[in-house]
């Protein structure tokens, strides 16, 4: 399967999933902001409440930067092959960014 989907030689399996894990467990705590943050608003604490998404949708805007410039230099892809992702990750934020 590693091979057939995500086009990885079966050598290389044992590192990618060190780094998925990784990758994985920085998104889970990532992801913890949001719910701190409502957490925050439901118990009063607004000043916190509106700082978190701020702070997280700086955070995720500004990787998307990193991710179009390792694109562009084509770190770990063919080059331009990664712009769905760029767009995944930085329109949302953009758009935290803007209404918030």
């Amino acid at each position: 399967m590693h091979h057939s989907v995500f086009r990885q030689p079966a050598e290389d399996v044992p590192v990618i999933r060190l780094r998925a894990c990784g990758v994985g467990f920085y998104n889970v705590f990532l992801a913890c902001g949001p719910v701190a943050g409502l957490v925050a608003l439901h118990t009063g604490h607004e000043l916190v409440a509106r700082t978190l998404p701020v702070h997280l949708g700086w955070f995720v805007l500004l990787s998307s930067v990193v991710l179009a410039v390792a694109d562009r230099l084509a770190l770990s892809r063919p080059r331009d092959s990664a712009w769905g992702g760029v767009l995944a990750q930085g329109l949302p934020a953009l758009v935290l960014l803007l209404f918030v």
